[in-house]
């Protein structure tokens, strides 16, 4: 008995991402209109030479543009990216969406352990650019050698597992993930970007296969049909990211196995296509991975439309997949749509499944109409050509690509459930959706596309992921909030564009009270986390008779008035809130400060204060306030005035009590001093507005009254002070202050102080970094 293969038991392999540039299809998405629409992708043009030169057929796939480059984007001097072949160019390309199609940021796998393995052929262009020995620099060489093909990938994108190219011409790409899944299972690797790519800049190169009678006088693939008469060369490069499936945040088929052999010697010739060969390795890769062929829902053929090939290939098929099977076994080849693009048909043939999966329909085959009358398996039922759109059938599917040399490869993929992808969010919750481009016009695409698909919650998932990527590669920062409450509200977007590639520091900036308003947070509590969260804190103040979340939804502005109690625990629950909802997703803090009650929040951030604590320190702080008799009525008001002229100026019974910005202070004191000063500035030709404050001289000496019972109450609330963290900078203590006892923690005393004294707001924020 054979031992089983040595990956037997492992984590399996998935198919994360794709990507790609096809004839007439700048990505997947067209690709798979095309596809699906019938469309014949090989054109007559003159794209790359005259049609018929040399008497070539006039037909054959081209991709839409290579002129177009983004050099900076990965890093390449526009020196060398002139003298790079546009494969290498396209490569880079795809790769990178590839990688954004998974789900993940390019970033994400820098410094990683991932491999690189491109299917290619040669370069055309390499060629063309070593002609003249006056112009060669030598960047043709690195830029164009096929080595190269998959060390730019690495280089650019800093991946660090095996990187290599390969050629055994028309299964070369499917080689390549052959390879790649193998290196992976012996642990070279820890996911790897499998490519391939062809392009058709030189007749000389068709002329070759021309006049080895290879190609198609008709300029078409005619996959088993019986005017089958040769292929047509087109164009395609594409990738797509394979890796471990617990790592995979979208999985679009398991690579259940793959293996490649050659055909050795045979008596037709190197280049004759072996049917028994084929069948030979179609039987050792089922049975490595103890799948019965007869299972097998569907297969794509390399199905090139030669004379030869494809009968010999529906030969090896129908012997080793129709032994006892009950309906006919459904075959096709893209390359009836799209021609033969070579060393790249592995990974075109993929994308056409992973089309055929996510649409959850198999594309027609084109130019079939009569089958093959020398394959016979497509006359008695065993094959079937697949001719209209038909229901793709998930489970086992085949994959064939054959090189002309004799180089075989086949992989067995198993397509995964698309059940939890199609879970759409169909609720009418607020939702807030960030993205970043590297253009302006990219981004609004994006953001516009996500507007129109609000339900579609796991697409929006797959691009939050990516909402990071590094400054120097998409500077624009865009936000979309949708499904706002009221239905009249149109959804907000706004785009902004970094100004820097440094990483700015992040400063949680709490208010005092003052901020409050009727109705405020309303619509927050749209957010499932915000409400949860004000629940929460309002559970905190229930036994003193507080409902925070009621009065969050009362437009009533009584509550509020002449009430600092209501004032306090409103803003608390909702700056903690707002904390929490930053958390949830990820954002913390490098600095924090607070204006006033504004610290008991920062005390939350800086982990200080429970929400318990922060919300009944607030309830505290507002009912001691009020219930205390004070020898004068208070009032406050917002007068432009520097810190030291407010200090120069102020009469007796009134004083600096906030210094808010550089020409902008709050007086407090006796409500009739307070309001003749204010009468005094206005004739001086000084703004000055009178602030509600209920009555109560805040943040001035007549505040004193309050010390002694609220220090009692505060230290009953927190009876063990924290350390404050050096990201906490406070607005209640001078700064040579800091390093006292009082400055070191969040104490009883700490908030007492903030209470009865000055708020130095603008000396706590130079702190800030400009």
């Amino acid at each position: 008995m054979n031992d089983p293969p040595f990956w037997k038991g492992q984590e399996e392999v998935v198919i994360s991402g794709v990507s790609g540039r096809f004839p007439q299809s700048s990505n997947v998405e067209e690709f798979a209109e095309h596809l699906l629409n019938g469309d014949d992708l090989v054109t007559e043009d003159d794209k790359r030479w005259p049609p018929g030169i040399y008497d070539l057929p006039k037909r054959h796939g081209k991709l839409k543009e290579l002129h177009k480059f983004d050099a900076s984007f990965f890093g390449i001097t526009p020196k060398q990216a002139n003298h790079m072949d546009p494969q290498v160019r396209k490569l880079l390309e795809v790769t990178w969406e590839a990688i954004l199609d998974s789900g993940y940021s390019p970033a994400d796998f820098r410094g990683t352990q991932t491999g690189v393995f491109v299917g290619c052929s040669g370069s055309e262009s390499g060629s063309a650019l070593s002609r003249d020995p006056e112009k060669i620099i030598g960047y043709s060489l690195i830029g164009s050698v096929s080595c190269m093909f998959s060390n730019w990938i690495s280089y650019a994108l800093d991946l660090q597992g095996p990187s290599f190219s390969v050629d055994s011409a028309c299964s070369s790409s499917l080689l390549a993930l052959n390879l790649a899944l193998d290196a992976i299972r012996q642990g070279q690797c820890n996911a790897a970007i499998v490519a391939g790519a062809n392009l058709n800049l030189s007749p000389m190169t068709a002329l070759q296969f021309w006049r080895l009678g290879m190609l198609s006088p008709a300029g078409s693939c005619r996959s088993f049909d019986e005017s089958a008469d040769g292929y047509c060369r087109t164009e395609g490069i594409a990738a797509i990211l394979i890796q471990r499936k617990s790592a995979a945040r979208r999985i679009y088929f398991t690579v259940v196995h793959a293996k490649s052999d050659t055909d050795g010697y045979k008596e037709e010739g190197v280049a004759f296509p072996s049917g028994d060969r084929q069948a030979q390795l179609l039987r050792k890769v089922y049975s490595e991975a103890e799948i019965d062929p007869n299972n097998v829902a569907y297969v794509e053929t390399h199905g090139t439309g030669t004379k030869v090939g494809d009968p010999q290939e529906a030969k090896a098929i129908a012997e080793v997949f129709c032994s006892n099977r009950t309906s006919p076994l459904l075959i096709g080849s893209v390359k009836s749509n799209m021609g033969h693009a070579e060393p790249a048909a592995g990974v075109c043939a993929l994308t056409k499944l992973i089309i055929a999966r996510e649409k959850g329909v198999i594309p027609p085959n084109l130019h079939h109409k009569n089958p093959n009358s020398n394959i016979p398996s497509l006359h008695d039922g065993r094959l079937k050509v697949v001719t209209e759109k038909t229901k793709f059938p998930g489970g086992i599917i085949g994959i064939n690509s054959f090189g002309f040399g004799g180089s075989k490869t086949h992989v067995i993929l198993r397509a995964e459930s698309t059940e939890n992808e199609s879970e759409n969010c169909e609720n009418n919750e607020l939702k807030l959706f960030l993205y970043a481009g590297r253009t302006l016009d990219g981004l609004k695409q994006i953001l516009q596309y996500v507007q129109e698909n609000p339900s579609s919650h796991y697409f929006r998932q797959l691009l939050s992921n990516q909402a990071n990527l590094p400054i120097k590669d998409a500077p624009y920062r865009g936000l979309l909030i949708f499904n706002r409450p009221t239905a009249d509200l149109p959804p907000i977007v706004e785009i902004q564009k970094a100004k820097s590639g440094e990483r700015r520091p992040i400063w949680f900036v709490y208010t005092g009270i003052g901020s409050q308003w009727s109705g405020m947070a309303k619509q927050l509590l749209a957010l499932p986390e915000f409400e949860a969260s004000i629940r929460k804190s309002s559970k905190a103040v229930e036994e003193q008779g507080k409902n925070v979340y009621e009065m969050l939804q009362s437009p009533d502005p009584e509550q509020y008035k002449n009430n600092p109690t209501n004032c306090m625990i409103a803003i608390a629950a909702i700056q903690i809130a707002l904390t929490d909802i930053l958390h949830k997703m990820g954002i913390f803090p490098d600095g924090i400060v607070g204006h006033s009650f504004g610290e008991t929040c920062c005390a939350y951030a800086d982990s200080a204060l429970t929400r318990e604590q922060a919300m009944q320190l607030a309830y505290c702080r507002g009912s001691t306030i009020m219930a205390q008799k004070y020898p004068v009525e208070g009032g406050m008001a917002a007068v432009g005035l520097t810190w030291e002229a407010a200090k120069e100026k102020c009469p007796e019974g009134v004083v600096p009590a906030c210094h808010n910005g550089e020409e902008s202070v709050t007086i407090s004191g006796e409500v009739e001093k307070v309001q003749a000063f204010c009468d005094q500035l206005q004739n001086e030709g000084i703004f000055t507005q009178l602030v509600d404050c209920s009555g109560i001289p805040f943040h001035s000496p007549y505040l004193y009254a309050v010390k002694e019972p609220m220090l009692e109450n505060m230290n009953k609330i927190m009876p063990t002070p924290k350390r404050r963290s050096s990201k906490w900078i406070s607005s209640s203590l001078a700064e040579d202050r800091w390093q006292e006892e009082i400055g070191l923690y969040c104490s009883a005393e700490y908030m007492t102080n903030n209470v009865c004294n000055e708020v130095l707001f603008v000396e706590a924020l130079q702190h800030i970094p400009p």
